[in-house]
């Protein structure tokens, strides 16, 4: 009987392990997180560390900002003027310009005072507030000036964002699930 117990808690456990990967882990990892931000990157540091790839700056892969993470190569590439650059941040970046694209263009276009956000994998809110000059919904370009604005302020979000992450974390602040 307490061997039938045991299996029988085993097998409960290892089903609440195989669901917490299915309805968690994989949307996360696939392109899918709770905040309807880009999902989580792994992201590397150049050191000796063992299991660290370096990945053929000739076979990157085909960067996807959502479920095509499988055709995305991963890992560290050396270069001759940046040294190494570290592929997930490089892709995260781009994917938090597409989303902050997305939602400046749509508050813009809604011609809302601002809007907030939470990068993936962040701890820091951001807050963007807008002032629109006079005249502004009576524009005949308003929709190329909204593209141009949405593009050329979510670039500024983005790298803003992710340089004020590098100074955080390097300050001690940590909230991966594992910090090597």
């Amino acid at each position: 009987m307490e061997g039938n117990l045991c299996v029988n808690t085993r097998a409960t456990t290892a089903r609440k392990i195989v669901h917490f990967v299915i309805v968690v882990v994989v949307p996360v990892l696939a392109g899918c997180s709770f905040t309807g931000a880009p999902r989580a990157r792994i992201g590397y540091r150049p050191t000796a560390t063992f299991g660290i790839p370096f990945a053929d700056p000739n076979h990157l892969g085909t960067h996807a900002y959502g479920w095509g993470f499988l055709f995305e190569v991963s890992g560290l590439v050396y270069t001759c003027r940046g040294g190494h650059i570290d592929l997930d941040h490089v892709r995260g970046n781009a994917d938090d310009v597409r989303y902050l694209f997305k939602k400046m263009r749509r508050t813009l276009s809604k011609h809302r005072r601002g809007f907030s956000f939470i990068l993936t994998g962040e701890v820091s809110a951001h807050k963007v507030s807008l002032t629109y000059p006079e005249g502004w919904d009576e524009r005949p370009d308003k929709d190329e000036a909204i593209d141009k604005i949405a593009l050329d302020t979510a670039q500024y979000l983005a790298f803003s964002a992710s340089t004020c992450l590098e100074f955080i974390t390097w300050f001690g602040v940590h909230f991966a699930l594992f910090d090597p």
